[in-house]
């Protein structure tokens, strides 16, 4: 996996991620939280309260303001955090419980005799390779009695829990088709926030294996999202013309998947869904569902709008603590389908990162940096629609950063890409 900082501008239950690979981190949050409510949902516990919040490198501290009753601390790094600890302390500093397992889903089981303000300390331990930021969600769930006053902390975003309820006659049927109702709303907001266009989403019924949705669409790009409830192994998507002819696929074993396609005509499209089980559990079925967004136009002015509209008003954000870095130079430009666009800086010594995405027609974006003789310094060797060259350097050069189209999803002329160069500083001295 390639890591990045460029941001999306995708808010996920109205939280910013700010990766290239922004859809896989907050699928990933987006489907630990959705775990974590049918876990509860089926333990017949209710939840008081969700919140995401973002983590680096260094301890994140939050207090909690809790009434008397029986808790249940549920914690998940995304998909680029593989372990994490957390440990609760009273307002003294002395500690109640801890979780110091070797994995990224900490769980804190205590009991409080009266209100009280606590301390929540989730330690990062380690990430994926490459990378050094995460988004974590904890979830304050009540076995007995409980109220969450107060959560106070670097809190990213806060999610509406769901309704207090009474477990005696709930149907478990019910509470798996509000978990794909949950994650369905999810992916709803977030399309929306993207400035796409919701076409239309289906829910599948239990039952069937494979499940299908025709939809009779106009030329431009599209976006489709799969997604299941927890019961599900495996999920995949087919979308396809009427006549066969493939648009595109994709598979998941995490209850989401995704796929981009263009077409350059109107055409009645098929969307195939299936869902699959462990050898363990062949006979289970699951719920699951299909959303059809519209993104934009075929044209490149539509295409550029769209790349304009996700990155440049987010450029801000970048240069945070967290991140340690200065944009030097960023913006969005058109490609000639055949054609190289060249950057030349002359930068001092350091490590310095250009990065690149293509706009929805691009499936593979290159990007290969060249010092003052030609001679290669970064090659990219990967086809991805986005791309990131790092150079180290040790004196003062001159480098050339050559963006290039490698392939396309449809035959295009043209396409825009965004590109931001910036430099990396080293986190500030700690206090003695």
């Amino acid at each position: 996996m390639k890591t990045s900082l460029l941001i999306i501008a995708i808010v996920t239950l109205l939280f910013i991620v700010q990766p290239v690979y922004a859809g896989e981190a907050e699928d990933s949050i987006l489907n630990e939280i959705a775990q974590w409510t049918t876990i509860a949902n089926l333990d017949q516990y209710n939840i008081l309260g969700i919140y995401i919040c973002e983590i680096g490198t260094d301890p994140l501290v939050s207090t909690l303001d809790l009434g008397p009753g029986k808790y249940h601390l549920y914690m998940s790094g995304d998909m680029r955090i593989q372990d994490i600890d957390a440990t609760l302390y009273e307002s003294g500093g002395e500690a109640i419980v801890g979780d110091t397992l070797p994995d990224k889903e900490p769980i804190l089981v205590f009991r409080l005799r009266e209100r009280a303000s606590v301390n929540l300390e989730i330690d990062p331990f380690a990430f994926t390779e490459g990378d050094d930021t995460g988004y974590v969600c904890v979830l304050v769930v009540s076995e007995e009695g409980g109220e969450v006053f107060d959560f106070t902390g670097t809190l990213t975003d806060k999610v509406e829990p769901p309704p207090i309820r009474n477990f005696a006659d709930v149907d478990m049927d019910v509470v798996y088709n509000e978990e794909i109702g949950f994650r369905l709303d999810g992916i709803n907001n977030r399309m929306t926030d993207r400035s796409y266009e919701n076409l239309q989403s289906q829910v599948f019924e239990p039952g069937t294996d494979v499940n299908t949705l025709n939809m009779e669409l106009e030329p431009g790009f599209y976006m489709a999202y799969v997604i299941s409830d927890s019961r599900c192994d495996t999920l995949s998507l087919t979308v396809s013309t009427s006549d066969g002819t493939p648009l595109g696929q994709a598979a998941s074993g995490n209850c989401i998947a995704t796929s981009i396609f263009g077409i350059p005509v109107s055409e009645n499209v098929q969307f195939n869904v299936g869902t699959g089980f462990s050898e363990n559990n062949p006979d289970l079925q699951a719920y699951s569902a299909c959303l059809v967004s519209y993104m934009c136009g075929l044209d490149v002015e539509s295409r550029k709008a769209l790349l304009d509209n996700l990155y440049q008003s987010q450029v801000a954000t970048y240069e945070s603590d967290e991140n340690y870095i200065v944009v030097m130079e960023h913006g969005v430009d058109v490609i000639g389908r055949n054609d190289t666009a060249t950057y030349e800086y002359d930068l001092g010594p350091g490590i310095y990162s250009f990065e690149g995405v293509g706009d929805q027609a691009v499936s593979d974006l290159n990007i290969n940096a060249f010092d003052a003789d030609g001679n290669p310094i970064y090659e990219d060797t990967q086809a991805y629609r986005s791309s990131r060259a790092e150079v180290e350097l040790t004196e003062p050069t001159h480098v050339s950063f050559e963006v290039s189209i490698g392939s396309t999803m449809v035959d295009v002329e043209e396409a825009s890409f965004y590109y931001i160069l910036y430099e990396h500083v080293p986190p500030p001295a700690e206090e003695e």
